[in-house]
Parts: C-alpha cells; structure tokens; sequence
C-alpha cells in the first residue's frame, strides 16, 4: 500500500510539467490571434490545465516544504484576521457616516463627499463608488445594496425598511449589546481553535500512522524483541487503515483540500464570504434576533408588517442572508394569504409557540415593539448560551479524547523502546 501511495505522489508531481505543457500547447494551438470569445473547447483544456498545475504544485509542497507549509498557514492566519479586522472596522465608519447624514438630514451625496479622506486603499474606492452612485441619482438603499461590502451585512437589513423615502430608519441601531457582541466573539474564536486543534492533532496522528508505526514491527523483529499489546493493537490499527485505502485517500485528497483551503482563503482575502452560507445557519439564532429587530423598527416607523417583511425577503435590497430571506418570504407570502403575521413567522421558523401569545398581549397593550425588542435579546442570548455550553461541553470531551489517541501512540512506540534500551544495556 505505501508503493501505492509513493505512486500516487509522482503522479501528483507529474501533473505540474503536465499542465504546464497543456498551457503552451493552447498557446500554439491557437496562435497569436488567440481562441473566440466562449469557446468552450479552450475554456475547458485552460482550466483542466490549471487545476493539473496548482495540484502538482501543493503535492510538492507538502512533500519538500511542510515546515515553511505550517509557518506559511500562520501567517496567511494572521494576514487574513488582521485585513479582515481592518474591513470591519472601515464598514462600521462608512455606515457611521451614512446614520450620521441621516440623523441631521445631510444630502447623502454631500456626505459621502466629505467623509471619503476617512478611508484609504480599497475601502476608499468602494466608498468612492457609493458616492458615485448616489452622485448619479441613485437613491440611498438601492445604492447600499449596489455596495454591499462598503457596509456591516446588517445595513442590508436597515436599508431594505427604509426602502425610498424613510432614510430615518438608517439611524436605527442594530448591533447587539457589548456583552453579547464579546459572546459571540468568543464562541467564533472557540470553535475556530477547536477545529484548528482537531485538525492538527489528527495530522500529527495519520503522520504516525504512515510513516512510523509501519516500519515498527520490521525494526523489532530484527532486535528480536516482543512488541507488547499496545503496539502489536497500534500496528493493527495502521494496517486496517492501510487495508481500507486510508493512505491512498489521504495521499489524493490532502492536495486537494489545501488547494480548497486556499482557494476560500483567497476569497475572504478580497473580501467574499464563501463560508457564510454555512454560518448563517449555524448561528441562526441570531438572525432571527436579528429581523424582530427589524420588525420592531418597522411598527414604530409605522410601516405595515406585511409590507415589512416583503421588503425585507426579496428585492434590492433585502435581508443579507439568503437563508433568512428565503424564510421570510416564505412569511410574506402566508401573510399575503391572510394568515396573521405571528403565524406566519411561526410557520417560517421565526417566532417560537411560546412567543405568540407574549405578542398577542403586547398589542392589545400597546407595546408590541417592547415585546419584539423582548424577545430579540432573549433569542440572541439564549442562543448564544447554548453554544457557549456546547463549546464547554465539547472541549473537555475532544480534550480527553485526543489525550486517550496520542497517549496510546506514545506508550506503543515508547515501552518497546524502553525495552530495547534496557536489553543492550
């Protein structure tokens, strides 16, 4: 099975000088003049070529640099937190910028104007471009919408209620509050080392599976020296996993995943969000806090909620989250059906049984808002609570387990050493 892996690897190599000779190939093939605009013959060789290359490329990698590999992850780690703080912080000015003129009712055009000199680099060009839109006759949603990345994701959400006219509702506050906001910083920060941890620990593993524990046995058998239980148990378990092609999946797809990896790594380099998809359900709890937030801004800027909630699920703009606005259009249509709005929020995912009666109260009262804003914080902390328990709960459990594994290895290839030791002395 290890020649079978050792094959797999010059293949991988092999595809480097591969695709490179595919690219001049194209480059003869066509000429100077080049290939027609959509040829897809060209597209499709042009791009088998560049998936040969980068392939050959990380298999080299991995095999002659792995030390540089590990120090390069650091650092792209530390790259990409530090452009990304550095975004957040120069979204959360532009959308100061933009509450600010709406508060004292400034042209929007005018302020953008002015408060460009407050960035620089990229974040300049993209508040450059909002002001060219808005400069152009663009109303202020729309241009927001037309500029995503200029903003926090949750002014989508602000600027789909304001909608034409209402550029009050831009002033209003949709951030959670320090604490909770520290919270979900932390449950982030907690399962990214977790998954961080997981991952190299199970890479330091499979190296001793595939490059140590094999040649145990033989190196033994030479001493004449009994291997006791654990080991003989840990070559076993190498061999299985030999025996049920481990090593030559790790051997085809590890290439694979680090070009993955940094293919998203990339992608949140300039500023898209492959992943978010994904996070968007995960924390979906927040969401949800998140648009009766919304709903609760739109009762006291006196927009209907059935019109609310159709501002908020389609069009430009509309809530930042597709897997939220599929959800809430879902309730738009069933309260465009006549059903009550509380059901049908209930019937999207986005109010619990138990809610509906707490906002039946509210409004007979008079305080319906409170009661949204209500129940925002609790779904935003309750949520935020169980991941905080379910990290608790996870990291002693992972803890222990990778103790157990990595103990288990280390007293297998340790005591026949002992034993090795003490017989030649």
């Amino acid at each position: 099975m290890q020649v079978d892996i050792t094959s797999i690897v010059l293949a991988g190599l092999a595809l480097l000088p591969a695709g490179l000779a595919t690219r001049a190939s194209l480059r003869l093939a066509y000429g100077a003049r080049g290939p027609e605009p959509g040829d897809a013959t060209h597209l499709t060789v042009l791009l088998l070529s560049w998936v040969m290359i980068a392939y050959g490329v990380l298999t080299l990698l991995a095999i002659a640099f792995l030390p540089s590999l590990i120090l390069a992850f650091i650092i792209a780690y530390a790259l990409l937190d530090l452009v990304q703080a550095r975004r957040a912080q120069d979204r959360k000015t532009a959308w100061s910028l933009v509450a600010g003129a709406a508060a004292v009712g400034q042209p929007m055009r005018l302020a953008a104007e002015l408060g460009r000199d407050r960035f620089s680099g990229g974040a300049r060009r993209r508040f450059e471009s909002f002001g060219r839109s808005l400069a152009a006759g663009g109303d202020t949603p729309t241009a927001i919408a037309t500029h995503r990345s200029t903003f926090p994701r949750s002014a989508q959400g602000l600027a789909a209620l304001a909608g034409q006219g209402d550029q009050r509702i831009l002033v209003r506050d949709l951030s959670d509050d320090s604490a909770t906001a520290d919270a979900w910083l932390g449950i982030v920060g907690r399962l990214s080392y977790l998954l961080l941890l997981c991952g190299m620990m199970a890479a330091v593993v499979l190296f001793l599976l595939i490059q140590i524990v094999p040649e145990f046995r033989t190196i033994f058998d030479d001493f004449e020296v009994k291997l006791p239980q654990a080991t003989q148990a840990l070559i076993a378990t190498a061999g299985l996993f030999f025996d049920l092609g481990g090593g030559v999946l790790l051997a085809t797809f590890t290439p694979l995943f680090m070009l993955a990896a940094f293919v998203v790594w990339l992608l949140y380099l300039v500023g898209l969000e492959p992943l978010q998809p994904l996070l968007d359900r995960l924390f979906f709890g927040r969401h949800r806090a998140q648009v009766l937030r919304l709903l609760a801004i739109a009762i006291e800027e006196g927009l209907p909620l059935e019109a609310a909630l159709g501002r908020l699920a389609a069009g430009r703009p509309a809530y930042a989250s597709s897997y939220i606005a599929s959800r809430l259009q879902d309730a738009r249509r069933r309260a465009e059906q006549g059903v009550d709005w509380r059901e049908a929020l209930l019937d999207a995912g986005l109010l619990h049984a138990k809610e509906q009666p707490l906002l039946h109260a509210a409004e007979r009262a008079g305080n319906l808002p409170w009661a949204l804003y209500g129940l925002a914080d609790q779904a935003n902390s309750r949520s935020a609570t169980r991941w905080q328990l379910a990290l608790h709960t996870a990291f002693p459990a992972v803890i222990i387990a990778l103790g157990l594994v990595v103990g288990w290895v280390v007293i297998g290839l340790f005591v026949p050493l002992v034993t090795l030791i003490s017989r030649l002395a």
